[in-house]
């Protein structure tokens, strides 16, 4: 069994925080360990990654250039996260 949780909170100070807690364990048909983290840094952005890891793996980079190249702001985000998935399907 694997576990990946993501919880919204409040910092001391007041401040909005998001808590990421997971396991290590990445299993395949005929093996299991522990030994992949299953947090991935985005730059401003952490993310939890679980199912095929090789797959989500690939989908970070995705993630990580696209993200990398545009200036995100409270109004463009959802529109930007779309973005490379909008690709995939056209190109």
């Amino acid at each position: 069994m694997s576990l990946c949780i993501a919880a919204k909170c409040i910092s001391k100070s007041g401040g909005p925080r998001i808590l990421l807690c997971c396991d290590a364990k990445v299993s395949t048909d005929t093996v299991s360990g522990e030994t992949l983290g299953k947090v991935i840094n985005l730059g401003r952005f952490q993310i939890l990654i679980a199912g095929v890891v090789s797959g989500a793996i690939e989908l970070a980079d995705i993630y990580r250039e696209h993200l990398s190249e545009v200036a995100l702001t409270p109004e463009n985000i959802l529109e930007q996260l779309r973005v490379p998935r909008a690709s995939k399907s056209n190109g």
